[in-house]
């Protein structure tokens, strides 16, 4: 999952136990830039294509669903190569097709870490403990099949730091700008919907993208 990770690279996209597996470190927008988005051009440069596709696909239906019309690069440019997305060729495909905007993310680092999970003694037996059961109670017969104890252990995991940034297309300057970061995701799909909700959250925050209806 750490090598489809760093692939899905510009397009950033955990196992979700109940809790979120990523989360935005930082966020800015541009006090200056107060102009509604009309067309934004959508880049992901994720090294395989059905990745990058996929990431460029979500995003451009995160704005399509709050009304502002959205292109993914590989629609645009008709060019499946992810070394087909450079700046001349970001700029010309935006003018081609008329969007005042351009919405890149990508993955600007990943850091290794370690967390130690501490012993614990945990109830592993069939019959519940009775403290007054006297009668049926006995060290050798309860305490080994009731308790168990686990040592403690150490765990390794990768933080993904992953970055997007929204450009407007006129005087090419950056507008808006979040950097998120994610432990170890287990599961790309969802881990992709998080970050989805973090981006339209801040750009909604930020007056970029209109209230859900």
């Amino acid at each position: 999952m750490k090598q489809i990770l760093i692939a899905i690279g510009i397009g950033a996209i955990a196992l979700l136990t109940g809790c979120a597996s990523s989360q935005m470190t930082s966020e800015w927008k541009d006090p200056s830039f107060s102009a509604p988005l009309k067309h934004v051009l959508v880049i992901s440069t994720a090294k395989e294509t059905r990745n990058r596709r996929m990431i460029e696909d979500r995003f451009t239906k995160m704005f399509i669903d709050r009304g502002i019309k959205a292109t993914a690069w590989y629609q645009a440019s008709g060019k499946p190569e992810v070394s087909s997305i450079n700046k001349e060729a970001v700029v010309s495909t935006a003018a081609r097709i008329g969007a005042d905007s351009v919405m890149v993310s990508r993955l600007v680092g990943t850091e290794e870490g370690q967390d130690y999970i501490p012993p614990r003694t945990e109830i592993s037996g069939s019959r519940p403990y009775n403290y007054y059961d006297r009668g049926n109670r006995g060290f050798d017969r309860d305490y080994p099949t009731l308790y168990t104890q686990t040592g403690g252990y150490y765990v390794d995991y990768t933080v993904f730091k992953l970055e997007f940034n929204l450009y407007e297309t006129t005087n090419k300057e950056l507008v808006w700008s979040i950097l998120s970061e994610a432990f170890d995701p287990q599961n790309q799909m969802a881990l992709l919907e998080e970050l989805v909700e973090q981006v339209s959250a801040s750009m909604e925050r930020g007056a970029l993208l209109p209230a859900k209806k």
